[in-house]
């Protein structure tokens, strides 16, 4: 009897030691089961307020060199315009320029498929060149803290600009005849130092002191935002013959390193955005609402703020899943749906990034996020959830141009919590 006694108590104390160690663990796979699926649990999905405060994007979230062009509308009203600078470079040593005659030098933008807008719209493209040098610092400031360098903007020297309206064929593209007397001018500084040496790099770090570059830009107009390749071609003769030499935009971003040219010319290239932003949607901006955007080109982001979370950090419950529900409405113009799903970002009290969230899961309706790691990232930090900060961002916001409109009038935004007891 005594046995059966000992036995008994022996049972209740590992049951009861189970449960208290489950108190301080998230179950393994809960993001994969449906919430149906936990038995036993119980769903709270009132007690915390989900409301957003649309504010201006001023971060860079990738340095990848894209050249963007041209300007577009939003649903909204919004306008949105990207425009670029870049150092050239050649890209092989095969005429012998010095005893060759100018014929013609030609900016060129070959089309790539990414687009936003309306491709059927005219806009004029304006072409600078640059009178100052890009340097590692402009890149810097812009890819890091989204300043424009105005200086370089600014002084640029105008050579022309041209009517354009994309065709999206390989047989054709933008291209832009400099003006004669300004041509000679640009071969003669090419000629200058051209044979000086016959190694590529040399001559580019020579060239970049008499041609800084271009900076290519549009008026704002209601047309489209492409994704380009820019070059410039340079047409000479020496006799009969014909030659051409290409020079071709910087390839790589700023954060790569050069370790065979000290002036790293390779790496000064800049692609800008700008914006004017609809009485709709700056009326929104730092003000708590149901409606929201969140938009690439680092225009507009949006603050969640989850008020009452705080009210869970101290309760004696397992938390089997925590999933914050965003509901969207996507822009019906073509080529406007994100090409990449928003992501969450959460910042702990002190403003420090902690978690960078994909979407768990999305239907027509909703963007879901898994916020499981929040509680254990508080506790462990002794942080009140309730003053983390939480954003919602398009990733790579220098690349994709997409809005997105968050809508919890269409329907509610959640925070779902499912625990046990």
């Amino acid at each position: 009897m005594n046995n059966s006694r000992i036995c008994i108590i022996a049972c209740f104390v590992s049951i009861a030691l189970l449960f208290s160690c489950n108190k301080e663990k998230i179950p393994f796979g809960t993001e994969v089961l449906q919430d149906d699926d936990f038995i036993g649990a119980y769903i709270d999905s009132t007690s915390v307020t989900v409301s957003y405060i649309p504010v201006k994007d001023d971060s860079i979230r990738s340095s990848k060199i894209t050249y963007m062009i041209g300007s577009t509308s939003f649903a909204d009203g919004t306008q949105t315009r990207a425009d670029f600078m870049s150092r050239f470079y050649f890209t092989s040593l095969t005429a012998p320029l010095k005893e060759c005659t100018l014929d013609s030098i030609c900016f060129i933008m070959y089309e790539r498929s990414q687009y936003y807008g309306d491709t059927n719209k005219t806009q004029t493209i304006q072409i600078y060149e640059l009178t100052d040098s890009i340097t590692k610092n402009h890149c810097k400031a812009y890819y890091e803290d989204a300043i424009i360098p105005q200086n370089l903007v600014e002084t640029g020297l105008l050579i022309g600009q041209k009517s354009y309206k994309p065709v999206f064929d390989t047989s054709s593209n933008f291209s832009f005849t400099f003006p004669q007397q300004y041509a000679a001018n640009v071969f003669a500084r090419i000629q200058a130092i051209y044979d000086q040496t016959k190694d590529v790099q040399t001559i580019d770090s020579l060239f970049i002191k008499t041609f800084k570059g271009l900076y290519v830009t549009s008026a704002y107009q209601n047309a489209a935002i492409l994704n380009v390749y820019p070059q410039i071609s340079i047409y000479v003769s020496k006799g009969t013959t014909k030659y051409r030499v290409d020079l071709a935009p910087t390839a790589t971003p700023y954060t790569a390193t050069s370790t065979k040219d000290p002036s790293l010319v390779y790496l000064q290239a800049l692609s800008m955005f700008h914006h004017i932003h609809s009485a709709e949607v700056t009326s929104m901006l730092n003000s708590k609402g149901d409606v929201a955007y969140v938009q690439g080109f680092s225009g507009i982001k949006t603050r969640v703020t989850l008020q009452g979370i705080g009210a869970w950090q101290d309760s004696s419950v397992v938390y089997n899943s925590i999933k914050l529900y965003v509901p969207y409405v996507l822009d019906t113009k073509p080529n406007f749906t994100p090409a990449k799903m928003p992501q969450l970002l959460v910042y702990n009290p002190s403003g420090t990034k902690v978690l960078t969230l994909e979407c768990y899961t999305y239907d027509s309706t909703y963007y879901i996020y898994n916020l499981n790691a929040l509680m254990p990232q508080a506790n462990n930090n002794k942080y009140n959830p309730n003053n983390y900060m939480f954003e919602l961002v398009m990733p790579e916001n220098n690349l994709y141009g997409n809005m997105l409109k968050i809508d919890a009038l269409v329907k509610q935004s959640k925070l779902k919590i499912i625990y046990t007891k």
